[in-house]
């Protein structure tokens, strides 16, 4: 199984913020984040780049499982 990747709304969800925001930090270089399917690509996100933020952002790490329980609740 590989690793879990995050799109930029999980991602968004994870930190509380909105899509547009994600995409403002990586613009301006804050954050870093793959790209699927080149540099026109869709944002992704490896767990270990959610709680570089998350720690950023004065909030705690999350484990896989935490991360995939907030992202229901977010349903």
């Amino acid at each position: 199984m590989g690793e879990r990747l995050y799109r930029i709304g999980e991602a968004a969800a994870l930190w509380g913020v909105h899509e547009n925001t994600v995409r403002a930090w990586d613009q301006k270089g804050i954050i870093r984040c793959g790209r699927m399917g080149g540099d026109d690509g869709h944002r992704i996100f490896t767990l270990e780049d959610i709680n570089v933020v998350r720690i950023d952002l004065g909030l705690h790490t999350v484990t896989r499982d935490e991360a995939e329980g907030i992202l229901k609740e977010k349903e």
